[in-house]
């Protein structure tokens, strides 16, 4: 695959990562500052899941299938030591993540 497709499909989506916040739907906290962080133009990204390393590594796994692209596992460090791998064979059936709950604001 040209590296010019993957960018084409992929890059939109990965620079919504870059500097933005990321809130669960069900944190009441999130959920009840997130009029003010919009309002500050703030880049927030609201998702039906913990805000983890495995999770994000998933949805991230999830997106760049749907794009089409051959992808055989994502990798999100969380620290210079510490990481969570995805790759699709996990049996944990509440892992995936419903992409049509996942919303950008200010991107």
């Amino acid at each position: 695959m040209d590296f010019g497709e993957v960018k084409s499909k992929a890059k939109a989506f990965m620079d919504s990562f870059d500097h933005c916040l990321v809130i669960a739907d069900f944190d009441p906290i999130g959920m009840e500052i997130l009029p003010i962080l919009l309002k500050n133009n703030l880049k927030v990204m609201v998702v039906p899941y913990n805000s983890t390393a495995e999770y994000q590594a998933c949805h991230i796994y999830q997106q760049l299938h749907e794009f089409g692209l051959p992808v055989k596992s994502v990798t999100v460090h969380e620290t210079l030591t510490g990481s969570a791998t995805f790759d699709g064979s996990d049996d944990i059936q509440d892992i995936y993540v419903d992409l049509t709950k996942v919303v950008m604001h200010n991107a």
